[in-house]
């Protein structure tokens, strides 16, 4: 609501269909893997979009925040293959890292950074990463093809068969 309200229409996009899913998948006992494969997609381009609003972020302290909360959220993707065999650290850590952490940090984008596409978006901050002579637009239309097609690609390695077997 924050995110409509200030204009972040993008963000609103990316995290009303992911939410969408997310209930989706839930909503079916978590046993539909294709919505789990789109959803994952779309969670994916929100972790590219958030990662690209920290060179944009007003001050030290809120970079600082947007990195520690992307930090979080890929350790604890990433450790959660790992955890699998302990099923009472995925279940701790899994909404912390990848639910509390990411509502929170879009949250923070939503409040304080700007609409990632304006032109205005580049001059805003004391603390902006990408300044210089850097076209800005080519890289951002490059990092969000990368993540895409990386997120495709990752996906599309599991069969549903092997996504559906349980845990543990």
């Amino acid at each position: 609501m924050v995110a409509l309200l200030r204009g972040l229409y993008d963000a609103v996009a990316l995290i009303t269909v992911m939410v969408f899913l997310s209930i989706w998948y839930h909503w079916e006992a978590e046993k539909n893997q294709l919505i789990a494969k789109i959803e994952l997609c779309f969670t994916c381009a929100l972790f590219i979009y958030g990662f690209l609003q920290c060179f944009h972020a007003p001050g030290m302290l809120v970079l600082l925040f947007e990195v520690q909360c992307a930090f979080i959220t890929v350790s604890t993707y990433i450790s959660g293959f790992f955890m699998y065999k302990h099923k009472h650290l995925y279940d701790f850590w899994h909404p912390i890292g990848l639910n509390l952490v990411p509502a929170l940090w879009a949250l923070l984008v939503a409040t304080i950074d700007c609409y990632l596409w304006s032109e205005s978006c580049a001059a805003t901050g004391q603390h902006h990463l990408l300044a210089g002579n850097m076209d800005y637009n080519v890289i951002v239309e490059r990092v969000l093809f990368i993540g895409t097609q990386f997120s495709i690609l990752y996906t599309s390695m599991y069969s549903p068969a092997e996504a559906a077997t349980p845990r543990a």
